[in-house]
């Protein structure tokens, strides 16, 4: 996810899609994080 965060950053909108996705991004990988872990402890 840490990665998302060069999603073109050489092209005149890159910065403008990370900037769009990484907040969703970090969103998803939080509450799949929460979903694992209440699997586990399911």
């Amino acid at each position: 996810m840490g990665s998302a965060e060069f999603l073109g950053p050489n092209e005149a909108r890159g910065l403008g899609l990370a900037g769009t996705a990484i907040p969703v991004l970090y969103i998803v990988w939080s509450v799949w994080l929460l979903g694992m872990g209440i699997g586990l402890v399911a």
